[in-house]
């Protein structure tokens, strides 16, 4: 977690410190602040409220500091990307990696999604607007989203040799047409 706090009308500079897996966060002045299961803004009311003991109109802003999640597949960017905040979505995920690639299935994304230790595997259609409704339609930290291909490399493989058979074949007949030319 990384607060960010500073009086009224003054620059701030952001300041992380961790959370605990107690669910506490220990911090000068304040002390330790249990914050497991609030959301972002409860967290900052709750910090903002200790700081305000101690500090004259503080501003509190809380994000996560270490929270990821995974892309791989057809995305143009594949790899691990920071999660901004607990309510990034699914679309916003994927925008992070830069979008899908012509060749991906938008109408069978794999999450794999860690929970109480136990792997989770679903699937989302983007196409869909039940998305919208779907458990995985927020990205959480650790989660996997897999894009498959729409066709598979077998298929694309065969496309590249038909494209270099079609080359050969007219480049062969380009050859005959200049010599018919010259040698008759």
């Amino acid at each position: 977690m990384a607060t960010t706090a500073g009086g009224g009308g003054g620059g701030s500079q952001p300041i992380g410190y961790a959370v605990d897996s107690l669910g506490t966060i220990s911090m000068p002045f304040i002390g330790k602040q249990y914050v497991m299961g609030l959301t972002l803004p409860m967290a900052e009311e709750k910090i903002r409220l200790a700081i305000e003991k101690v500090l004259k109109d503080p501003a509190v802003s809380i994000r996560f500091m270490n929270h990821k999640f995974t892309v791989l597949g057809e995305a143009n960017r594949v790899g691990i990307f920071s999660l901004v905040d607990d309510r990034t979505t699914l679309i916003e995920a994927l925008s992070i990696a830069g979008d899908l690639t012509d060749n991906a299935r938008r109408d069978s994304l794999t999450i794999i999604r860690y929970k109480n230790g136990l792997r989770e595997i679903g699937t989302v259609n983007l196409l869909n607007q039940d998305v919208f409704a779907s458990p995985y339609f927020y990205v959480k930290n650790g989660d996997v989203i897999y894009v498959a291909p729409y066709r598979d490399n077998m298929s694309t493989t065969t496309e590249q040799r038909m494209r270099r058979l079609q080359i050969g074949i007219s480049l062969v007949t380009t050859l005959l047409v200049i010599s018919n030319f010259f040698f008759r």
